[in-house]
């Protein structure tokens, strides 16, 4: 862990955290010695974790196979069930047509500056004609496409 200059390099480290924390207005609220505890102390727990990845990848195809059966069995345990849920909630428990606003003419809503560059310019591009109004309220004749309402 030497470098070029003849420092270790967590020394080197050690040093740069020392100037900082010696700053005029830097309040020195944690020794060095602590500070220096904490970082060889994750450096450590970061080493091992390499080493144990780096040994479980150099035995073969063993992680390999464990990691697939997780998958395949999280996806079945808990991807099935959620999309069956959602389709659940989607087509029993929330209503396929709600029943639409009564038209209230609010100043701020619905203003047009100028007019859409297609049709008659005061339907949007995806106008619904049941559940958009236009400025002045619904379209007449809107009621029948939604008959059972």
């Amino acid at each position: 862990m030497i470098e070029e200059g003849g420092i270790p390099r967590l020394k080197r480290w050690r040093l740069k955290l020392q100037d900082i924390l010696n700053l005029p207005g830097v309040r020195r609220t944690v020794t060095l010695s602590s500070t220096y505890k904490m970082a060889s102390r994750l450096s450590n727990i970061a080493f091992q974790a390499c080493r144990r990845y780096a040994s479980q990848a150099g035995a073969g195809g063993h992680a390999h196979g464990e990691s697939a059966k997780v998958w395949k069995n999280s996806f079945y345990l808990i991807g099935v069930p959620a999309v069956g849920l959602v389709w659940y909630n989607a087509y029993y428990i929330m209503p396929q047509h709600p029943e639409r606003d009564e038209f209230v003419a609010y100043p701020h809503l619905r203003i047009r500056s100028k007019p859409f560059p297609w049709g008659d310019g005061q339907h949007s591009l995806f106008h619904n004609s049941y559940y958009n109004a236009l400025p002045d309220g619904y379209e007449e004749g809107s009621e029948e496409l939604h008959g059972h309402h």
